[in-house]
């Protein structure tokens, strides 16, 4: 942290830490299962993030997610990101943000940079509004977030080639996504970018604050950018032209998604879309609402919307948009999962050949792919294979019979790891939404299965499967108490019915009108 500049003020407001082992130690054996839920502990119940910097990962309400870990010593991997689970998605998070929000409001514009460090440095030297994705590239996801408050951004990804890769990417999808929602946006007054030196990265610059402050007063536009890169290497001027003929090559599904948003705007009135989540009231030529957004919790009437152009802004959270946003936001879904939504509830023909995106088990995917998977995989053990019976052979001797096998959905993962993929894939199954939960993974062009010979139970909470417990075979005791807590849920989780009884109860106890 010294070599880097950090000072001791900037380590503490980014509650920065070093992983000892004493979270093994002191916690693990009365929190074993809760600290592996949340990725503290490994599947072996060892320290995930060993001997590493340890760096707190929060939503942009300030919860905390999870933590990311920073290698000390050569030859391990350099950063270890949790895994995604129900809370935490990596591809819908941006470090920092929580803290940045209110200045982003106020300066209008955001930084998005590279790292971490990059985030503390700049952080350090005054700069607030200014956040990071995690991992090495922007998401559509983190900037359907980020676009809820500003439209103004600077890029400051690193300096060397794949940084430059890293800033063309960015600044294509921004474009992208502006322009279908906000057509007077332009890319010159939208986006800039600071031309960091060869090889260097933002945090690089903090031990010279005199140089720090010429690269972050010089900002460029996206033109002058790629000249100024292209003039110091030829080899940025090879990755621009390799860029632009991707850029050529995915242009018309680009303007494809265009034209479907465009077209649910014009089928799809804003104002009865937004009667499903709130009482809208007429005034003057608009409308006005409380906020729809799920993360909008005072229920005044703070939201505009104005027919006429089809858009809404609310004035208390700053959340704004088309028709699409405005589901997204409410339901909680990402853009793509309610521009799908919206598609297919008002029946709207013409891009049906979007297969990935408006595949009808889109708008609550997660939940029927993760049903699929553990009916996949229940079959798979009790499908009479000769793999199957030798493990259902093992469960009985160890007191797990059949009746257990279906009513638990236990199962058992094909050691084949194509097995999977070619199931989802047979049953028109989004792919990249089983990549999202962790289950499948993507090497180059194919799709390759995360869990093999391994036993899996779901993870449930009132029934509804939010994830899949994996066990191998000699960790047969975990499993059976896996099987118990399941047990131990249904019988604590009342039914509504049972729940609004008891409340009728009480409330006759207590003498309150009913």
């Amino acid at each position: 942290m010294n070599e880097r500049g950090l000072i001791k003020q900037t380590i503490g407001v980014f509650s920065i830490g070093f992983s000892d082992g004493g979270v093994h130690e002191g916690m693990s054996r009365a929190y074993k299962t809760e600290l592996q839920e949340i990725g503290i502990l490994n599947e072996k119940g060892n320290d995930r993030n060993w001997s590493r910097i340890t760096f707190p990962i929060h939503n942009k309400d300030g919860e905390l997610l999870g933590f990311m870990g920073r290698q000390t010593s050569e030859g391990d991997v350099k950063y270890l990101l949790p895994a995604d689970s129900p809370r935490l998605h990596k591809s819908e998070i941006l470090f920092n943000l929580h803290r940045a929000l209110s200045c982003i409001k106020s300066e209008k514009f955001v930084y998005i940079v590279e790292g971490v460090f990059d985030v503390m440095a700049l952080w350090q030297v005054g700069i607030r509004n200014v956040v990071a994705p995690l991992g090495a590239t922007l998401t559509l996801d983190q900037l359907n977030v980020i676009t809820n408050y500003t439209d103004r951004f600077v890029l400051a990804f690193d300096g060397d080639v794949a940084g430059f890769k890293a800033n063309l990417r960015a600044t294509k999808l921004i474009t992208e996504h502006m322009r279908e929602n906000k057509p007077e946006w332009t890319l010159k007054s939208g986006v800039a970018l600071l031309g960091l030196d060869e090889g260097k990265d933002v945090g690089d610059y903090l031990k010279l604050p005199n140089e720090l402050e010429a690269v972050i007063d010089q900002k460029y536009t996206f033109v002058d950018y790629c000249k100024l890169k292209a003039q110091t290497n030829i080899k940025y001027k090879e990755a621009f032209i390799d860029f632009k003929k991707g850029a050529t090559a995915v242009g018309v599904t680009a303007k494809t998604k265009s034209s479907l948003t465009a077209t649910i705007e014009q089928q799809v009135d804003i104002v009865d879309v937004a009667s499903r989540y709130t009482e809208v009231k007429k005034a003057g030529q608009n409308y006005m609402a409380s906020c729809t957004s799920s993360g909008h919790m005072d229920k005044t009437p703070s939201m505009l919307i104005n027919p006429s152009i089809q858009r809404f802004r609310c004035f208390g959270c700053g959340c704004h948009g088309n028709v699409i946003q405005l589901v997204a936001d409410a339901e909680k879904l990402t853009y793509v999962e309610a521009r799908a939504k919206l598609k297919n509830e008002y029946n709207i023909k013409g891009f049906d050949h979007m297969k990935s995106e408006l595949n009808p088990f889109y708008s609550v995917s997660k939940q029927v792919v993760l049903d699929y998977i553990v009916n996949i995989f229940n079959y798979s053990l009790t499908s009479n294979s000769h793999e199957a019976v030798k493990y259902l052979a093992f469960l009985e001797k160890h007191g797990i019979d059949q009746k257990q096998v279906t009513e638990f959905k236990i199962g058992l993962a094909p050691p084949d790891d194509d097995v999977l993929v070619k199931a989802l894939v047979a049953y028109g199954h989004d792919l990249d939404v089983a990549c999202e939960m962790g289950v499948i993974r993507k090497e180059g062009e194919a799709y390759k299965s995360n869990i093999t010979s391994c036993l899996t139970v779901a993870k449930s909470q009132y029934g509804k499967n939010v994830g899949i417990n994996t066990f191998k075979a000699e960790e047969i005791g975990k499993l059976k108490v896996e099987i118990e807590k399941i047990k131990a849920k249904q019988i604590r989780a009342p039914t509504k019915k049972q729940v609004r009884s008891v409340e009728l109860r009480e409330n006759k106890i207590r003498g309150v009108a009913i």
